[in-house]
């Protein structure tokens, strides 16, 4: 799978797959869903996106923690994978893998 990789913020994230949905107000919009590794312990997760294919993700409604260790509004001072290598074909594996 050749999975596109985006770098929010130094915090790397793969595409698993991109889904259409109607909102509210019946138009059609995308979503992308992006795999990363947890800042704070470094498990993969996964969050969903907002997806422009135009103008690309929306970068500052990206998680960049587990469901663990949530803290909404909380910076990243350090992510614990800095420096460190990341296993990219974890981060890229089909959906339902590397979780």
């Amino acid at each position: 799978m050749n999975a596109k990789i985006f770098n929010v913020r130094g915090q790397l994230y793969a595409e698993v797959e991109q889904r259409s949905y109607v909102r509210k107000d019946g138009t059609q919009a995308s979503l992308i869903v992006l795999r990363s590794h947890c800042s704070d312990c470094g498990a993969p997760f996964l969050v969903t996106s907002p997806w422009d294919p135009e103008g690309g993700i929306l970068a500052n409604y990206l998680n960049r923690r587990c469901a663990l260790h949530k803290a909404s509004g909380k910076p990243v001072k350090t992510h614990c994978l800095w420096g460190k290598p990341v296993d990219l074909a974890a981060l890229t594996a089909p959906l339902g893998q590397g979780e």
